[in-house]
């Protein structure tokens, strides 16, 4: 019959006809569907009989045939057709014992041979190389016929052996008795990397480990002499470069025409590619045992009844069992009584196809108790289960530390709950999450009222939502605030707080923000009172100062005036050098009453405008002591006695009273040092005119580093050039 053609269209249709004639069935449908593939017309017979009947029909351009089939074999049927179309080409497929066959079906100049089980591949290749033939045949066939029929009447039984013999894949070699090689073909030739003339002076020893010798010499007595020719087995060639080659051979006896042994016959098959493949597998089931034993969890096979097949050394080491100790065990003996009903049903069903996760109290052999996460999955074989895998993993320290943990959240929820201050979470978008007890007594809204609503909503309003919306948004961009503010309580009211807002990081992640309001409306009201008071004691230093400055004025208005000069360019200085305000404010108190001690000096030498004598400039110079002697009991904020007494010292050391220098000399004297000359010359004496605010500064500068504090001096000069600087108060 004819096999139906699919793929007529199709451009690799070889445009020839085939006949496939096999008697097993199965056999027959596998190879006609790929033919049915390549080639334009494939017919199918299941016997030689029904096969020439198409033939005698269809006339295929070639036969793939078996040998051996019931009422007709493959060679009669062979040589029946040759009798009708001599041209017919014939590929002979059958298994590699069936020598006297093969043999057979030489004489009858087959054009290829296949050994079963059938390589459709190859099949195919001899098919196409056959068709190359056929098509060019049809070409010329009218110009060539006569000659390929005179041709084909003259071809030997040698030379058609020579075409099945070289069309062959596999490598095939011929060797005498001794086992001199007498012919190969070019695949046994390419297999062995020699040149024809290397080959035909080898013998098959020459071209064989040696530890394959004796083996092969065994081979050949006990099968191929025996029986005429060898089951298939597997040894190993030597390739010119001295590789070892693996190989698989049938070897079978040659006899001449009077059956006499002649030589040996072998087709040999290289099988490095499949030996790679067995060694990369069992490197592969190496690798997953080396993996099996040394996996971080323990691992265990078990069969359908639960008794262990295989546990790992983990399982040895986590239970305190050897493998020997559990052979035959049920799996579930290790499990916690309590928990063995539930990793039944587990197992079960496991067994029927799921795979499933649990956490299991596990009994060591010691007794200890150790909780697990076990996992177990089906392994199936041909679609059914066969055994069942466990994994389990040792959650003894995860369990307790998660139990500690949920101990910490406990106290930390009674912590956050008792804080004495008011805390709230929220989201970072200001929407309230979690308050606490003391949020909810200060400022009046129940947890109910609070979560969910908006934190600046809550506790804000008018100008105060502004600030309070900022706030939010600097802490949900991820800053830390700290603050005092007014927020609003339920009641309306406005409270003073103290505000810390902090965001809430998880993995690296804000997740929300959180903060603490501290009510501090009793501590903003004794600030208060403290201020005033603070207010009220400066007052009374000012009050103190000025009696003392009013003293001097009613005995000498000069040095009132001056005092005051002294006092207004120390401060301007000391600002220009970014003192503090406490230390600004110590030098007008000093500045003001830095002569304070002339008032001891007679008024007569004060107003002296003749030259004075030893003994009333030593009365002069005397005036810093007596100022310190007046002021050295009262409790000023600042160090002003020490201002009084040093205010005459200079840089290098060769002022008055005690002669100090440089460091010793507080900063505030040393200020005082500068307004002082400056005003003094600057300005009208009693015993002199003004010599002007320039000869001052030349004085000072002068001087800068040498009397005078360079640095002073430097601020002095900027300050008084830049004309942002003028006195007030004008002698009188």
């Amino acid at each position: 019959m004819k096999a139906k053609l699919t793929k007529e269209t199709l451009n690799n249709i070889l445009p020839i006809s085939v006949m496939y004639v096999e008697d097993e069935v199965l056999i027959a449908r596998s190879v006609v569907t790929m033919l049915e593939s390549k080639i334009k017309d494939v017919y199918v017979a299941l016997n030689g009989e029904a096969g020439l009947e198409i033939f005698k029909k269809h006339r295929p351009q070639i036969v793939v045939t078996d040998i051996k089939m019931p009422v007709m074999d493959g060679l009669e049927m062979i040589e029946k057709i040759k009798g009708i179309e001599p041209a017919t080409k014939f590929i002979v497929v059958s298994a590699y014992g069936e020598t006297n066959y093969f043999i057979r079906a030489i004489e009858l100049s087959v054009h290829g041979f296949i050994l079963k089980p059938v390589d459709l591949n190859q099949l195919m290749e001899i098919i196409m190389e056959l068709s190359n033939s056929l098509i060019l045949q049809q070409k010329i066939q009218s110009k060539e016929e006569e000659r390929k029929k005179a041709e084909s009447a003259r071809l030997t039984l040698e030379k058609q052996y020579a075409e099945l013999h070289e069309n062959m894949r596999d490598g095939s070699v011929r060797a005498d008795l001794d086992g001199k090689i007498q012919n190969f073909n070019i695949a046994f030739q390419k297999m062995l990397g020699y040149s024809e003339e290397e080959l035909y002076g080898k013998t098959t020893r020459d071209i064989t480990p040696k530890k394959w010798h004796s083996f092969e010499t065994d081979t050949v007595e006990t099968q191929v002499k025996t029986n005429g020719y060898s089951e298939l087995y597997e040894k190993e060639y030597i390739h010119r470069d001295g590789r070892i080659i693996p190989i698989e051979c049938r070897t079978y006896l040659q006899k001449d025409e009077n059956d006499e042994m002649v030589g040996y016959w072998g087709i040999v098959r290289d099988i490095t590619s499949r030996k790679q493949s067995e060694e990369a597998l069992k490197e592969s089931e190496e690798q997953y045992r080396d993996l099996f034993e040394n996996a971080n969890d323990l691992i265990w096979l078990s069969d359908l009844d639960g008794k262990y097949v295989m546990v790992n050394r983990l399982f040895e080491d986590l239970l305190g069992y050897t493998k020997e100790e559990l052979d035959g065990k049920q799996s579930i003996f290790a499990v916690a009584k309590e928990d063995r009903k539930k990793s039944i049903e587990f197992y079960q069903r496991t067994v029927n196809g799921e795979s499933n996760e649990f956490i299991s109290n596990v009994v060591r052999k010691d007794g200890e108790r150790r909780v697990f996460w076990l996992k177990l999955r089906p392994i199936n074989e041909n679609g059914k289960v066969k055994f069942v895998q466990g994994m389990g993993r040792d959650m003894t320290l995860r369990k307790q530390a998660e139990e500690a943990l949920q101990e910490q959240k406990v106290y930390f929820e009674r912590l956050f709950e008792s804080s004495p201050e008011a805390i709230v979470i929220a989201q970072n978008d200001g929407k309230i999450l979690q308050i606490n007890r003391t949020f909810s007594d200060m400022f009046g809204f129940t947890k109910e009222e609070a979560v969910g609503a908006t934190m600046d909503d809550l506790i804000s309003s008018g100008e105060l939502l502004n600030e309070a919306q900022e706030l939010t948004n600097q802490v949900a961009q991820g800053n830390d605030i700290e603050m005092e503010a007014k927020r609003k309580v339920k009641s309306g009211e406005l409270i003073d707080v103290s505000i810390l807002g902090r965001p809430i990081i998880v993995d690296g992640q804000q997740v929300a923000v959180y903060g603490i309001y501290r009510d501090i409306t009793d501590r903003k009201k004794a600030e208060v009172k403290l201020k005033e008071s603070y207010q009220s004691l400066q007052k009374l230093i000012q009050d103190t100062v000025n009696v003392l400055a009013n003293v001097v004025e009613l005995r000498d208005p000069y040095t009132a005036g001056h005092q005051h000069n002294v006092a207004q360019l120390g401060i301007a200085i000391a600002k220009e050098m970014d003192c503090s305000n406490d230390m600004i404010e110590g030098i007008r108190i000093g500045g003001t009453i830095h002569d304070i001690g002339k008032i001891k000096v007679p008024i007569r030498i004060l107003n002296k405008s003749e030259m004075l004598t030893d003994n009333e400039w030593e009365q002069i110079k005397n005036h810093p002591v007596v100022g310190y002697e007046l002021l050295k009991d009262l409790d000023f904020p600042w160090q002003v006695a020490k201002m009084v007494l040093q205010h005459h010292e200079r840089f290098d050391g060769s002022g008055y009273p005690s002669g100090l220098k440089n460091g010793e000399i507080l900063m505030e004297a040393r200020i005082l040092a500068v307004a002082d000359v400056i005003e003094a010359m600057a300005n009208d004496r009693p015993y002199r005119q003004s010599l002007g605010l320039e000869i001052a500064l030349e004085e000072i500068e002068d001087n800068k580093g040498i009397l005078y504090d360079p640095d002073v001096v430097e601020n002095a000069v900027r300050i008084l050039k830049s004309g942002s600087f003028e006195f007030i108060k004008k002698h009188t």
